[in-house]
């Protein structure tokens, strides 16, 4: 009888397969059992703020198990709190820009982004989460955040022939008031000095634009003096504006800013929408539907500019009031100097169309615009001068020669805005002061 034969190929190889299989699987276990415990290790080393230590476990857990997001965040987290905000965001960029974002790692960036000040950019992130997971939370994030980009003062404003200023809640003006513009009662009169206009409350913000005034009250109200041929006053009609004093504006919500071109009124709500009048159409309020969130407006005497939260500048002419055209992206804050644009970049680089004279080691790219070697929160140019500020409040002037030095005031800038060929610094402590171009430094408005 001859011996029976046993193919062991076909029989051996699934059991090859199978051990394989339970190898791999008995590794995943181990690596993520490894992993878990390295995260765990983390977290503790985070809360004791030891961050290299955090760092290192954070590390070894991610390359144990590479898909491991609570370690990734972790580590983003941990370089945070070192300071090394590009190695933080790198670390999870790739968890939140993408089509189905991680939304605990998209609140450690947007928390990153506002270490650093970067307020736009996170308020960015947070729209274009809100697309994308329509979470609650990040509607009243934000809300926060807008309020926190709006809750600057404006002191001080300049019209055609006559200007406001806000102290202490209180507004004053001065010049022409052939249009009621002065908010007073004395028709035709002129204001040599500034004087109390009677504003009927406490001030937050003027402004003013042809022979037009607005004034924002704590409250968020919108009042108007002066003229509205255009309806500009956003009043209900047009006339000459005979009747003197100051009319509130009928708002949909609470104002945050407010700009205007010839004939023309828009205004930025705390919600980010924003409305406009005038232009010789529209004598009431309406909305403009173009943007969704609008994070800040300007205007010249012939255009109006509008920042979205995406970072967006755009630009309408006075002529074609309901034509925006998109100017620039990636654009965190914007002024303007006359016909001229300064803006800062979400990467913190400056762009104007004059030619400056910039400091030593401060590089300068066509297409990027100029990346300052020093901490810059705000910059503007009016004129000849050129300001910004660092974080913490200092301010500091860039000579034509290229010089930097630093005007110590003895107290912190927390906004800088040109008006005209001047510049005005508004102080922590409620008090402002006027820089003309031709200047050595700064005075006092009244």
């Amino acid at each position: 009888m001859k011996g029976i034969k046993f193919r062991i190929g076909p029989i051996l190889l699934p059991l090859f397969i199978l051990a394989a299989v339970l190898a791999v699987n008995i590794a995943l276990s181990f690596n993520r059992t490894n992993a878990a415990s390295s995260v765990a290790l983390g977290q503790q080393y985070l809360e004791d703020m030891d961050y290299s230590s955090a760092i290192a476990a954070f590390t070894e857990a991610i390359e144990t198990n590479p898909g491991n997001s609570e370690a990734r965040i972790g580590l983003a987290k941990s370089y945070s709190g070192r300071g090394d905000y590009d190695l933080a965001e790198e670390v999870i960029e790739e968890m939140v820009y993408t089509q189905n974002p991680n939304t605990e790692a998209a609140r450690t960036m947007i928390d990153i982004y506002l270490e650093q000040h970067r307020t736009v950019e996170a308020l960015t992130l947070v729209s274009q989460i809100i697309e994308t997971t329509n979470e609650e939370e990040f509607y009243d994030l934000r809300n926060e955040l807008l309020a926190d980009l709006f809750d600057q003062p404006h002191s001080y404003a300049e019209g055609s022939d006559h200007a406001l200023f806000m102290q202490a809640g209180k507004v004053y003006s001065m010049g022409d008031n052939n249009f009621g513009q002065l908010g007073t009662d004395r028709h035709g009169s002129i204001n040599l000095k500034f004087r109390d206009c009677g504003f009927p409350n406490e001030a937050a913000k003027v402004y003013c634009f042809g022979n037009t005034s607005y004034v924002i009250d704590t409250e968020g109200n919108l009042w108007v003096a002066g003229e509205n041929r255009w309806g500009q006053a956003g009043v209900g009609y047009s006339s000459l504006s005979e009747e003197y004093g100051w009319t509130q504006i009928t708002c949909p919500g609470k104002a945050a800013e407010v700009a205007g071109t010839t004939g023309r009124l828009l205004v930025l709500l705390t919600d980010g929408s924003l409305w406009t009048a005038g232009a010789g159409g529209d004598f009431d309020l309406r909305r403009v539907t173009n943007f969704q969130t609008v994070i800040s407006v300007g205007s010249s005497e012939n255009t109006a500019y509008i920042l979205t939260a995406d970072g967006t500048l755009y630009s309408s002419s006075y002529d074609r009031p309901d034509t925006w055209q998109r100017r620039y992206t990636g654009i965190s804050r914007f002024s303007l100097n006359g016909r001229y644009i300064d803006m800062m970049t979400n990467e913190g680089n400056l762009r104007t169309d004059m030619y400056i004279s910039w400091p030593t080691g401060w590089q300068q790219d066509y297409y990027s615009g100029v990346t300052p070697d020093a901490d810059v929160e705000q910059f503007i140019i009016a004129d000849d001068l050129v300001l910004y500020t660092d974080r913490d409040g200092r301010l500091y002037r860039i000579s034509g020669s290229g010089t930097v030095s630093e005007y110590e005031s003895g107290k912190k800038a927390v906004n800088i805005y040109s008006c005209g060929d001047s510049a005005i610094i508004e102080y922590d402590d409620k008090t402002a002061e006027i820089w003309h171009s031709d200047a050595t430094a700064p005075e006092k408005i009244m």
